[in-house]
């Protein structure tokens, strides 16, 4: 079961395997020039929080980078539901 958050730029989705907690970040370049974008993002299975910081370079204008990785993987998280999202920092970076 995937759980979205969208803020505005930016989309995460977090879907639980075995593994951990799949954990997609997509940030738009809402602007006119080519831009970097650090994303850092808090996941919460049960009582365990991983976080992970994301960079996005050259990202052109009017398009969408995507990134992923594996977050709170020392957890089962088939037993512990939905997976809590948090956006912890958003920079824009020239």
């Amino acid at each position: 079961m995937t759980r979205t958050l969208t803020y505005g730029n930016v989309t995460i989705a977090a879907t639980p395997a075995e593994a951990g907690v799949n954990t997609v970040v997509r940030v738009a370049n809402t602007g006119v020039e080519e831009a970097a974008f650090q994303v850092e993002v808090s996941v919460k299975v049960g009582g365990e929080v991983s976080s992970h910081r994301f960079w996005f370079q050259g990202v052109p204008p009017g398009e969408t980078g995507e990134q992923d990785a594996t977050l709170a993987g020392q957890t089962r998280t088939d037993d512990l539901g939905k997976p809590e999202i948090y956006l912890d920092d958003l920079r824009r970076i020239g």
